[in-house]
C-alpha cells in the first residue's frame, strides 16, 4: 500500500496512465485520510488530547466531505466542457491529487510543531495553519493539473475544480470550527 501512495506522488502523472483497480484507489484513499487526520490532529494539539481526537476527526470529515461534495462537478462539468476523459479516470486524477494533498500535509506535520513551539505568541497559530493549507492546496493543484494534462491535454477547467474543491474545504472547515483556536 505505502508503494502504491509513494508512487503516485512521485510520478502523478504517469501513475494515472493506466486505469486504477480497487486496491490501488482504496490506497491513495488511504493515504489522503491518513495525512488529513494526523494533521487535523495537530491542529489543535495545544489545547489537549480531547481536541486533538475531536480535530482530527473534524479534519478528515472537513476534506472528506469537500471531495464528496466536488466529483460530481468534476465529471458532470468535464463532460459538458467536451472531456473525453472516463469518470473513473477522472476520480482516480483526484484521488491521485488528495493523495498528495495528505501526504504533504503529513509531511508538514514536523514544520508546523517546530514553528509553534517557537512562537510565543498565539495570533501565530492561525497564520501557520494557513499558510499550510494554501501551500498544501496549491501544490495540489499543479499535481491534479499535471495529471489531468497528461490525460486530455486541458489545463484551465482542472485548476477551476480545484478552486471549487478548495473553496468547499475552507467553507467546510469553518462551518465546523476546525481552524478556530482557544488559546
Amino acid at each position: 500500500m505505502w508503494q502504491i501512495m509513494r508512487s503516485a506522488v512521485q510520478r502523478p502523472a504517469h501513475f494515472v496512465d493506466e486505469e486504477a483497480d480497487g486496491p490501488t484507489l482504496l490506497a491513495l484513499a488511504v493515504g489522503a485520510s491518513a495525512g488529513i487526520t494526523l494533521y487535523g490532529g495537530v491542529i489543535h494539539a495545544a489545547e489537549g488530547v480531547g481536541m486533538v481526537v475531536a480535530s482530527a476527526g473534524r479534519a478528515l470529515l472537513t476534506a472528506g466531505t469537500a471531495w464528496a461534495l466536488s466529483i460530481p462537478a468534476l465529471v458532470v462539468i468535464s463532460a459538458l466542457l467536451g472531456s473525453k476523459v472516463p469518470w473513473r479516470r477522472a476520480v482516480q486524477a483526484s484521488l491521485i491529487t488528495v493523495n498528495f494533498g495528505g501526504l504533504a500535509f503529513l509531511a508538514s506535520i514536523p514544520v508546523v510543531v517546530l514553528l509553534e513551539l517557537s512562537s510565543p505568541f498565539s495570533w501565530t497559530r492561525p497564520l501557520i495553519h494557513s499558510a499550510v493549507v494554501v501551500g498544501v492546496g496549491g501544490c495540489s493543484t499543479l499535481i491534479f493539473e499535471r495529471t489531468m494534462a497528461r490525460l486530455e491535454g486541458r489545463k484551465l477547467f482542472h485548476v477551476v475544480w480545484m478552486g471549487v474543491f478548495g473553496l468547499l474545504f475552507v467553507e467546510i472547515a469553518w462551518l465546523i470550527d476546525l481552524f478556530r483556536f482557544t488559546a
